[in-house]
């Protein structure tokens, strides 16, 4: 008779979702030699311990809501609220002439009324509070936009000011509340005396604002030496809501969306075989920021070149975090041979990891009560 492994004309894919809030801080695409500042608030330490402004009215880390981990930061408004809190990086001898700066964020399902700030990247003379320059991620009317001060540009109107940038990026999309949004902007300074600075803002990677030849600190040695998560509401919250950051890098390359851990360690940790059903749990380490398992078996090697798209049963589980065991338990038809299993798994973002090492039944490290009928 026929193997039934032989039957199944290669991987049968089997999605196992993993129903959880996110995974811990996840891995950015920037290499590690380009980060300077990576924050998913999940270490337990003050906000003041690790940031060198911080301001409190209604901001503090959260448990109600996350992208990634357990904890966010949650700015709540109360009704009629101006004031709110901010984070700030402070360099006191600059950041690099050329950032990038990401941080996913959230307007809870039914927010009204969008608060103008968002983020700022500017350099400001602290002992006076005196702005010289900064490129604001604002809110206008619903819209992102690039608002930039820069007072000493060859560019700026009569107060100080650049041309406003329009997104048409509206966060009264209904689309865009309820959700997590990753936003980045990139800044570079000009060249003294020279206008080849830029900025550029993206929404989920895509390019919404984008201005160049930009002349941004005129013919000054001035460095970047703030860069702000900020709450404040002009005009006032029209109810008591929230709104949430979370994953908050500086990097001087393009950071872009969380990347997943390729699984390692996958294998069989226990299998039985009984009426022609072949029986195995596998285990293996959860990486970071996965929400969903594609698993995959075969009778031969699983390679990306005969990886499945076919999907066959949907089981739900509760993950652990990354660095803990996770296990799932598979049946399937068996008489004789090798059985090879392999995973896939899946960001929030719906990105996928490489495939996993192949894990396999019989094995001798296998502990197998055999009942064959």
């Amino acid at each position: 008779m026929m193997n039934p492994v032989k039957r199944w004309g290669g991987v049968l894919a089997l999605l196992v979702a993993v129903l959880a809030s996110g995974l811990g801080i996840a891995r950015i695409q920037a290499d590690a030699a380009d980060r300077i500042w990576s924050d998913g608030f999940e270490d337990g330490q003050p906000l003041t311990t690790k940031y060198e402004d911080v301001g409190s009215l209604g901001l503090s880390v959260t448990t109600a809501d996350a992208f990634t981990g357990a904890r966010a930061l949650e700015q709540h408004y109360a009704q009629g609220q101006v004031d709110a809190g901010w984070v700030c990086k402070v360099n006191h001898a600059g950041f690099p002439d050329h950032v990038f700066v990401r941080w996913y964020h959230k307007f809870e399902e039914g927010f009204e009324g969008f608060p103008p700030k968002m983020a700022r990247v500017r350099y400001r003379q602290r002992s006076t509070w005196t702005t010289v320059f900064a490129v604001h991620f604002w809110i206008e009317n619903g819209e992102a936009v690039a608002d930039v001060y820069a007072k000493n540009s060859s560019q700026a109107n009569s107060v100080g000011w650049l041309p406003i940038a329009r997104s048409g990026f509206f966060f009264n999309a209904p689309e865009n509340t309820g959700r997590w949004i990753r936003f980045e902007m990139e800044v570079k300074l000009n060249t003294p005396g020279q206008a080849d600075g830029l900025y550029r803002f993206w929404a989920d990677d895509e390019l919404i604002i984008e201005r160049t030849d930009v002349d941004l600190r005129g013919n000054t040695p001035d460095k970047i030496n703030e860069i702000m998560l900020d709450g404040y509401w002009n005009g006032g919250s029209p109810k008591a809501q929230s709104r949430y950051y979370d994953d908050f890098v500086i990097a001087t390359s393009r950071i872009g969306a969380d990347e997943l851990g390729r699984v390692s360690d996958l294998r069989v940790s226990n299998a039985s075989v009984t009426s022609n059903t072949l029986t195995a749990t596998l285990t293996w380490t959860a990486p970071q920021n996965a929400v969903t398992y594609t698993l995959g078996y075969s009778n031969t090697l699983i390679t990306d070149a005969n990886w499945p798209a076919a999907i066959t049963h949907t089981v739900s589980f509760t993950a652990p975090a990354p660095g803990s065991l996770q296990q799932f338990t598979l049946s399937v038809p068996y008489t004789v041979g090798t059985v090879y299993y392999a995973l896939k798994a899946q960001s929030t973002a719906g990105d996928w990891s490489d495939l996993s090492n192949n894990a396999f039944w019989p094995h001798r490290d296998v502990f197998l009560p055999l009942v064959l009928r």
